[in-house]
Formats: C-alpha cells, sequence, structure tokens
C-alpha cells in the first residue's frame, strides 16, 4: 500500500447521482490499476459511503457544503453561511492531512468548493472534474459569483471536463490550456440476447410497451416532455406506458402528476423513485428517453444504449456527442414533445432502424467509454499534474 500515491477524492454528495456513480467507478478501477491509492471525502452518510465500503475503499466523513443556490435570496442568506463552515471545517482537517499525505487534492463536480479550499489551505496540488453547467443545466449560481469561483477553479493544475460541450462552456470563463476532456467510463453488463430478440421481447411480445426516463425529477430534465409525448402515443392508439425514475422537489412531482392527470395518462406512468440500479429498468426497457434541456454529458443514455436499448434523446448540449449526432440514436428538440413522439413512433415501428441502433449504440459506448479508457486518462491527468 505504501508504494501508492495518497490522492484525496472529494465528492460533492454521498447520494449515487451521476457524478457520484462516476466517482465510484473511477476510484474503483484507479484502486485495481495500483499506482494510486484513493481516498474519497464524502460530507455525510448515504449510497455512497455504503459502495465505498462494499469496494473497500477508504474513505473520510466530515460535513461540509456546496456553494451554488437557484436563488439569489438563497445565496446572499445561505451563501455566507456556507462558505464560513466550509472554512471552519477546512481549518479541522489539518491533523488529517497530516496522517493521509495526500499528494493531489480531486474534486469531483464544480457544485462543491471544499477540495479546492484544502488545495490552497494546505499547499496541496488541485484538480477540478466539471460535469456540469451550473447555470444552464441546474438553474444556479455560485454563491461568491462566477468571476470569483472561475478565479478559485484556475489555480488548479488540470480541469477535465466529461464532453466537449462542458469545455466550450466553461473556456469563456478558465483558461483554455488547463482543459482536457476525458468522457465518463462504463463497466459494461453483459447481455445475453442480440437485437433481434430484444426487439421482440421488448416491442413485439411486450404489452404495453414500456418507454422510460431517469434523472433527478427536475424542469430541466424534461419529465413533462416525456408525458406529452407519452399522450401524444395513447391517442394514436399505441399501447405503451413511461416507467418514470428519479426524485426531486416535491412541488414538481405534484406538477407532472397534475399534467398526467388532465391529459389521462396517469394510469399508464409508473414513478419509481430514486433507484440505486437502474439495470432492470435498462434490460426491460424498449426505449430509453433523455429530455434534458442541457445535459453535460449524457451517462443515462450511454447506460440505456450499453444494455442494447435505444434512446430518443435531446439535441443538446452533451448528448448529440454521445449518439454522434443522431447516427446511434433519435434526436428531437427540447420542448418539442410532438416530435418527441414521432421519433418514439419510428423507432418502435421499424424493426431495422431499431435493431441497427440497438446494435451500433452498444458496440460504440462499449468502444468510447470504457472504464479502463478513463481511469487510465484520468491516472495521467493525476500523475502530470504531480511532475510539472
Amino acid at each position: 500500500m505504501s508504494h501508492k500515491i495518497p490522492i484525496l477524492f472529494v465528492s460533492h454528495t454521498s447520494k449515487l447521482s451521476g457524478a457520484e456513480r462516476s466517482l465510484l467507478s473511477l476510484v474503483t478501477k484507479l484502486n485495481s490499476l495500483g499506482k494510486i491509492q484513493p481516498i474519497v471525502l464524502v460530507p455525510s452518510n448515504g449510497p455512497l459511503v455504503s459502495e465505498l465500503e462494499k469496494n473497500k475503499i477508504q474513505f473520510i466523513k466530515i460535513n461540509y457544503h456546496h456553494w451554488n443556490g437557484s436563488s439569489s435570496l438563497n445565496r446572499i442568506f445561505k451563501g455566507p453561511i456556507r462558505v464560513l463552515i466550509n472554512i471552519m471545517r477546512a481549518l479541522q482537517f489539518k491533523q488529517l492531512i497530516q496522517e493521509i499525505q495526500p499528494q493531489i487534492i480531486y474534486c469531483n463536480t464544480v457544485a462543491n468548493p471544499f477540495g479546492a479550499m484544502l488545495a490552497m489551505l494546505y499547499r496541496i496540488p488541485c484538480i477540478w472534474h466539471i460535469r456540469e453547467f451550473i447555470h444552464e443545466d441546474m438553474g444556479q449560481d455560485f454563491d461568491i459569483g462566477t468571476k470569483l469561483a472561475t478565479g478559485l477553479i484556475n489555480k488548479s493544475e488540470t480541469i477535465i471536463c466529461n464532453s466537449q460541450a462542458i469545455k466550450q462552456k466553461w473556456s469563456k470563463y478558465l483558461n483554455p490550456e488547463k482543459l482536457v476532456v476525458v468522457y465518463n467510463g462504463f463497466d459494461f453488463p453483459e447481455v445475453h440476447e442480440n437485437e433481434y430478440q430484444k426487439y421482440q421481447r421488448c416491442v413485439q411480445e411486450t404489452a404495453p410497451i414500456t418507454l422510460v426516463i431517469i434523472g433527478s425529477i427536475s424542469p430541466h430534465k424534461g419529465q413533462e416532455d416525456a408525458i406529452q409525448a407519452l399522450a401524444i402515443l395513447i391517442k394514436n392508439g399505441k399501447n405503451v406506458r413511461l416507467k418514470i425514475a428519479g426524485s426531486g422537489r416535491k412541488n414538481h412531482l405534484t406538477k407532472l402528476k397534475a399534467l398526467a392527470q388532465k391529459l389521462n395518462v396517469k394510469n399508464q406512468i409508473e414513478w419509481l423513485g430514486f433507484i440505486n440500479s437502474p439495470s432492470t429498468v435498462y434490460h426491460n426497457a424498449a426505449i430509453t428517453l433523455v429530455c434534458s434541456r442541457h445535459e453535460a454529458f449524457g451517462r443515462v443514455a450511454v447506460e440505456s444504449m450499453g444494455y442494447g436499448t435505444p434512446v430518443v434523446v435531446s439535441n443538446s448540449a452533451g448528448l448529440p456527442e454521445v449518439i454522434n449526432n443522431g447516427e446511434l440514436g433519435l434526436l428531437y428538440n427540447f420542448g418539442d414533445y410532438k416530435n418527441l413522439a414521432e421519433q418514439i413512433e419510428k423507432l418502435l415501428a421499424d424493426q431495422k432502424l431499431y435493431v441497427t441502433n440497438s446494435t451500433k449504440g452498444r458496440k460504440s459506448v462499449i468502444e468510447r467509454f470504457n472504464v479502463n479508457h478513463y481511469a487510465l486518462a484520468i491516472e495521467s491527468a493525476l500523475i502530470n499534474a504531480l511532475t510539472n
């Protein structure tokens, strides 16, 4: 263990959403590669902690806070409190820093500054991994404003972006020479049926046919588009249902359920809530929908394609990169739920199109988004930061 390089990985939450799952697969693979000893910092108990324990990854738990909010009142009144708590926690961290002696601090998202604060305070090199737009996808801003926040991010050795779309957005604020794109990596499952069998099982022999949308319940994730499209498909005589997986604010969930009732499709929708492992959902779905207004990368699309389940996604941000601008899945414009319904219907009705998307999609994501490529690229960035 002593020959490994200790790296402190800072997670912004202890949940198991996309960013945390990407972190989990990263540290698990890095640990097995043997050069790096990952130590994960988490702000509380949660599903991520359980998974770290299961994979025998060392972790430290200490309460710290994000630095972004969705309203000016939130940032004005709660922002200074968040900053003060983070400063206090960072000052209390001195003994732990001396014990673990991290050579680099890795910040897993830009939603939390705690890792960078530790890096500045204890003079340790820092790497940021940007996985979100903040403004466009979350509808938020930084407590200290974008200019000051990006000034802190710019002090890092390297800034990793999870898509070209993210790089393009943040290059307006950050030193472009520090930005490098590394796509997320996945450990893809074995699939024990071919694409024709998939179409037969999930489309021809299933009633109702299952569509699925997975993600936080939020206006930016586009569940409203999916519900509107479902209503059109049912009106057109299609025997389909929609499974919605994810958790979010109660008021938006209530709004979505009211929409479903208004459109007379509430009995054709199953609300799954948050699910730790969506593998069964992907396996049994005919199509996965990704309806985000601004999706930084498109983790759900990649996971679905890895199961041979075709996708219809919004033509926004990082999603066209995942499906090669429509070659490996179908695109629609966010908000145009009529076109979304048309694309779903086209995919369900055309066996050749369905099988082509299933075959090429799975092959492409396995080649481009393999967890080994992902971990080796991050490992290289970490080691380069030490030697520069």
